[in-house]
């Protein structure tokens, strides 16, 4: 029988109480508000005739509800006998119903346990759940869709499940929660995510490569990085406003004929330049250098640096003859600071992504970056003699080697074998391991990738 979700607005005329029922191990558990008058809330069963089993506590015993549609949402309400001026639960029987929903009340305040192997849509929305802020679902292997609209949620628990596919979360009607931790890496089918007001520095999309709807927008902090994204080909919905997404962290659109107004990217903050891109005074921006975004194929990113002498100057921009840009890769003369830390930042736009800054600019920039003459590469091991001069770039695939003069230079494993010989400055093709480095100028380096 095809099943419909429409709300049946009444309240079901048959509530008796059978005290000796007792409650299946499959229910749902809630947490109910002080001073609590009553309680409503939306069922559908699996099948026509289901009875609905639930447990109003202490004082109430457990009713049953009978007329209870396995076709449409049927709306009921119990009135307690005795309202408390302490929290209460309530149980209701999950193991005959498809659907849950919780909207709009002041009297549930929290999810305390869920378990059902049948419940495939739970919907709780317009709910404050600030004072009971994780949600876990784990024991729902059959849930399809969870939406927690509107209740300030900070942590949710999926199942490890193929079947999982849409999830929604938002802060109460006060603006108070944010999402902070959900484990999207177990539903590898999930195909919609709607985060409004998160707080997720990164996001795994590694395992949804199905993922149609991508929301993550006005967040109370700053969405990073989306870890995935670029595999990411069937997108038809995206809102990623203000967060802070260089472009190799945002989707590329191959969706045709899809409308611009439902690809929305815009409002982007200033960015992090991780560690691990910054050693001396060299940093590398190799992974911004093309993008295609919006474009039929990938353009070509625009930098432009500005820099400041010692800590109370102004920026200015930095004269071409004191930077070199090898493949993104940008080493600046050192002879620019005044006080030993070189102070730049960098702004960029690629045609891939017009209007991606604040304001509709086309442009975003990245944070200050303090250059010093001390190397910071995180992968650095050790280093012998001197070699100020040299700066070493991990990068996925190889290192790029900077060096202040052009020299020969020659790259060894641990067991003596030569795995590179040639002038730097360069880009050595490397897999991880430990090296040393012999350059003709600036001695011998170790390290390790």
């Amino acid at each position: 029988m095809k099943r419909k979700l429409l709300l049946l607005s009444f309240v079901t005329s048959l509530v008796s109480s059978v005290f000796a029922q007792e409650m299946p191990t499959e229910k749902a558990t809630f947490s109910v508000a002080p001073n609590a008058q009553s309680v409503k809330f939306a069922v559908r069963m699996s099948n026509t005739g289901d009875v609905l089993v639930c447990n109003f506590g202490e004082g109430e015993g457990i009713k049953t509800f009978t007329n209870v549609s396995d076709e449409t949402l049927t709306s009921l309400e119990y009135t307690f006998n005795t309202p408390s001026s302490q929290e209460r639960t309530i149980e209701i029987a999950a193991n005959k119903i498809t659907t849950l929903r919780v909207v709009n009340t002041k009297s549930i305040n929290g999810i305390v346990d869920i378990n059902s192997s049948l419940l495939e849509n739970l919907n709780i929305d317009y709910v404050s759940l600030t004072a009971h802020n994780k949600v876990d679902v784990s024991k729902c292997p059959a849930l399809v869709s969870l939406t927690l609209t509107s209740t300030g949620v900070e942590e949710v628990v999926l199942p490890k499940s193929e079947l999982f596919e849409s999830v929604q979360v938002s802060p109460n009607a006060l603006g108070e929660g944010t999402l902070k931790k959900i484990n999207l890496q177990d539903v590898p089918n999930l195909n919609e995510i709607g985060f409004v007001g998160a707080s997720i520095d990164t996001l795994d999309l590694r395992n949804n490569p199905k993922m149609k709807v991508l929301v993550s927008s006005l967040p109370k902090k700053a969405l990073r990085a989306i870890k995935g994204v670029k595999q990411l080909r069937g997108i038809t919905t995206l809102d990623v406003r203000a967060n802070a997404l260089a472009f190799d962290q945002l989707p590329d659109l191959y969706v045709e004929d899809l409308e611009l107004e439902n690809f929305r990217y815009s409002s982007q903050g200033s960015i992090l330049i991780p560690k691990n891109k910054i050693n001396g005074f060299t940093v590398d921006l190799n992974h911004l250098t093309t993008a295609k975004g919006l474009a039929p194929a990938k353009q070509t990113t625009t930098f432009t640096w500005k820099y400041k002498a010692n800590a109370t100057a102004k920026y200015v921009g930095v004269p071409s003859d004191k930077m070199t840009n090898v493949d993104g890769v940008f080493t600046f003369d050192k002879t620019l600071s005044e006080d030993d830390t070189l102070r730049v930042y960098c702004t960029m736009s690629n045609p891939g992504y017009p209007g991606i800054g604040k304001k509709n600019s086309d442009n975003i920039s990245t944070y200050m970056i303090k250059l010093t003459a001390t190397t910071n590469g995180l992968n650095e091991v050790a280093a012998t003699n001197n070699h100020n001069d040299i700066a070493i770039i991990f990068r996925e695939n190889d290192v790029y080697i900077e060096s202040a003069v052009q020299q020969r230079a020659t790259l060894y494993n641990l067991v003596g074998q030569k795995m590179w010989d040639g002038f730097l400055p360069a880009n050595v093709p490397l897999h991880n391991g430990t090296y040393i480095l012999q350059s003709e100028k600036s001695g011998t380096r170790k390290f390790t990738k």
